[in-house]
Order: C-alpha cells, then sequence, then structure tokens
C-alpha cells in the first residue's frame, strides 16, 4: 500500500474514532453546560519520526482536526483561558491545543 493511501485510511480512522468518541463524550457530559476540549499531539510531521506511530500525526490530519473543530464552532484558547472557562461553567465550546515533548504515550 502506497504511503499517500496509507495516510488517507489512517485519517479516516481517526476521524470515525473522533466521531465515536465524541457521541460517548456527548452523552456523559449531558446537562452539562461545559463543551471543551483538551487535545494533546507529540510530533505533527509530514516526515518519518523514529517514534511509536501513535505518537505521530501528519500535518494534514492535524489541520484537518482543526478545521473540523473549528467549523463546529469551538474556539481555541490558552490554558489559562481554560480556566476561567470552568470556573464561570461557560457554555461557550472551546479547546486547547497542547504538545507533550515525551516520546512514549501517555495514559
Amino acid at each position: 500500500m502506497n504511503s499517500s493511501l496509507y495516510e488517507l485510511f489512517r485519517n479516516k480512522f481517526f476521524d470515525l474514532q473522533y466521531a465515536r468518541l465524541k457521541k460517548k463524550w456527548d452523552n456523559a457530559s449531558a446537562g452539562s453546560k461545559l463543551k471543551g476540549l483538551v487535545i494533546m499531539y507529540h510530533h505533527v510531521t509530514d516526515e518519518h519520526v523514529d517514534i511509536l506511530e501513535s505518537c505521530q500525526c501528519t500535518v494534514d490530519s492535524f489541520r484537518s482536526t482543526l478545521v473540523r473543530l473549528k467549523s463546529e464552532g469551538y474556539v481555541f484558547v490558552s490554558l489559562d483561558s481554560l480556566m476561567r472557562f470552568i470556573e464561570m461553567k461557560s457554555d461557550k465550546k472551546f479547546a486547547v491545543v497542547t504538545f507533550d515533548d515525551v516520546p512514549d504515550n501517555v495514559y
């Protein structure tokens, strides 16, 4: 399988996984006004990186996720703003993007 086809299937897999988990999160948070996400990445690159595959994200996949969240009405905020959103019990959709510099998955 060529790499671009592999990336297409890989990105589609993560899109489907996101949709499944989003439905689960939406059901679990029914009644809550808070609608926030914190997304963690390790490596965003199109180059080969000698780390676990689950720690890698292509630039297109990263961009696609950000565009999708923006189209769903999320605003991107800092960690400081995140705390204000939580304290105010804001009903505005918000997302925080973080990067973990540890080479192993974090559980």
